[in-house]
């Protein structure tokens, strides 16, 4: 008889949870993990804008949290690991299915890129930041990303060439062996120009843009190495510290950014672009 009646409560309390979860509706999942995110809670977040996309599959709005949500999640891990490197890949897993619903949106083309980029995967970011600048040629960040991915790739070029020719990761003046110097420039020169280019044009759509300022004046200072002439050395760098100085003025002067607010009607905000390494990095001062 009580064995009996424990399978009748057993049998009832499963039916009343899949009653239960049956009336949680798209909304109450949207809340829930709205609700998280303030709470800065990725993990809950994850968890409520997963069930999200599970009763609406065709809502942009629940992928494109859930892709933001994965990505918080990532950055939260912080240390290298498996798991970590499978929380990335669902993250960008999540943003390509709000991409498939719409191929043109500006969060989701730049969830791809950012992504990407905090994932280890240079190449693919520029591809994706392609797509973004080919459908909204004036987006910031996509322009400032585009810059920022030229300059590691040039860094780690001229890095891997001082390497092998027996130079010095930095120096005092401009690479003093002619031939050394013409391959530096023949390598990096067109991509840095158009890295520069890039990041003017972000800092057009916004003047205040500290990060953009300060990649500029890395990329000077890498165009400094392939200089002709000790003056004209002198002459990139000292403008390189100018935008560097002017970028920490004007991030000193902005302070540090309010923690986003997230809201069930709204994409939630984007990722911002990665900062600027430290300029001692490259002896811009």
């Amino acid at each position: 008889m009580l064995f009996s009646r424990i399978c009748s409560f057993i049998a009832i309390s499963c039916w009343v949870a899949v009653l239960c979860s049956a009336q949680t509706t798209f909304q109450d999942h949207l809340e829930k993990g709205v609700k998280a995110m303030n709470s800065e809670d990725v993990v809950s977040a994850t968890e409520a804008f997963q069930d999200a996309t599970g009763k609406d599959p065709n809502s942009l709005l629940a992928w494109q949290h859930l892709a933001n949500a994965r990505m918080g999640f990532y950055i939260w891990l912080r240390q290298s690991s498996q798991v970590r490197v499978n929380v990335g890949t669902q993250a960008i897993m999540a943003w390509q299915q709000a991409v498939n619903r719409d191929p043109t949106n500006e969060l989701s083309l730049w969830g791809m890129a950012a992504s990407h980029t905090m994932t280890g995967d240079p190449v693919k970011a520029e591809e994706w930041c392609g797509r973004l600048l080919a459908a909204h040629p004036d987006s910031r960040d996509g322009n400032y990303l585009m810059g920022v991915l030229a300059w590691m790739t040039s860094y780690r070029a001229e890095l891997q060439f001082r390497g092998a020719a027996g130079l010095p990761p930095f120096s005092d003046g401009p690479i003093e062996d002619q031939e050394a110097r013409q391959k530096t420039r023949q390598s990096n020169e067109a991509r840095l120009s158009k890295a520069h280019d890039s990041l003017i044009h972000a800092l057009k759509v916004d003047p205040e843009f500290a990060n953009a300022m300060e990649y500029v004046g890395l990329i000077l200072r890498l165009q400094a190495n392939f200089a002709e002439t000790e003056g004209q050395f002198l002459a990139k760098n000292a403008e390189a510290a100018q935008w560097v100085a002017r970028g920490k003025k004007t991030r000193a002067k902005q302070g540090d950014p309010a923690f986003p607010k997230f809201e069930t009607t709204q994409p939630p905000p984007p990722y911002p672009a990665p900062e600027p390494p430290p300029p001692s990095m490259l002896k811009v001062q």
